[in-house]
């Protein structure tokens, strides 16, 4: 069984992708990633993510540098949003 949990990777939410095929749980983690917490991440990314996990070697500094990437991320989108707003 492949399992991907929310909680692992920085954020106070309970969800667990879990699923038999690699494409199943990244589709899932991917998805939940962008509706709730508003962060999309790329296949290579979640790819990246599934082998770590697995490894078991992802250090506290590795989840938190990933948060704040994405959290960079989300917040430069917001920003995008904001500014083509302000055109027709």
């Amino acid at each position: 069984m492949i399992k991907l949990v929310c909680r692992d990777y920085g954020f106070e939410c309970d969800f667990v992708a879990e699923g038999t095929m690699v494409s199943e749980v990244m589709e899932l983690f991917a998805k939940h990633t962008s509706e709730e917490h508003g962060i999309r991440h790329s296949k290579d990314k979640i790819q990246f993510m599934l082998r770590n996990r697995s490894k078991n070697n992802m250090s506290k500094n590795d989840v938190e540098n990933f948060v704040n990437k994405a959290n960079a991320e989300r917040n430069r989108l917001e920003k995008w949003k904001i500014g083509r707003g302000n055109f027709p």
